[in-house]
């Protein structure tokens, strides 16, 4: 008899919500900012099948992961403040004079100091019926590229994507710079700073 149908239950709903912890603004997590139009994660990976003379088809054993790039989470931002354009514009500097402001990107050919990027970008994504959240984090990001997109009668969107880095301190140069997390609450997340990266001796 045909197997009867299981009815999904471990759904994750809505769009999600983007935290990070920002240069300057010490070891909170902050909300990197409103979002529309929802959130993309892809972890740039594939499965690579040694190929060899005569091959037919891939065989089991004869498989590994291939990094493709680094990860990414992209979607459109909406909030256009300060902090916002210090995430857009990496390593950036900016000068007040009374009313007005200057930010002024990074040069070109300028390598990044540590401060330029995101810590612990998270997108938290709440489950259906169920009293734990769904995280995909980056221990180290930085904003990739973006690009501002006006319409008439419509927001400002800012086409945002973040890309993943290992962290400096990272001694294993094939590890995967990102973590997935299955957590009761944003507190029992936060708990695990600064090892958000080497878990040992997490039990959850």
């Amino acid at each position: 008899m045909f197997p009867g149908y299981v009815n999904p239950d471990e759904l994750l709903i809505d769009t999600g919500v983007l935290y990070g912890q920002l240069d300057g603004y010490g070891d909170a997590l902050l909300g990197v900012g409103a979002t529309i139009g929802g959130l993309k994660f892809n972890p740039t990976r594939s499965l690579r099948n040694v190929p060899f003379d005569g091959k037919q088809a891939d065989i089991e054993g004869n498989d590994r992961f291939v990094q493709n790039g680094s990860p990414t989470i992209a979607g459109n931002m909406l909030d256009m403040s300060r902090k916002t354009l210090g995430i857009l514009e990496p390593g950036s500097t900016s000068a007040d004079s009374g009313s007005m402001a200057r930010i002024q990107p990074a040069g070109n050919s300028v390598f990044l100091e540590q401060g330029a990027y995101v810590r612990n970008l998270l997108w938290v994504r709440r489950m259906k019926g169920a009293s734990l959240i769904d995280v995909v984090g980056f221990p180290v990001s930085i904003v990739e590229q973006y690009e501002e997109i006006g319409e008439e009668k419509n927001e400002i969107k800012v086409a945002t994507t973040f890309s993943a880095r290992l962290p400096k301190t990272a001694t294993n140069i094939e590890d995967v710079p990102y973590r997935r997390f299955r957590v009761p609450s944003i507190a029992a997340l936060v708990a695990l700073f600064p090892d958000f990266w080497n878990i040992a001796g997490y039990d959850g």
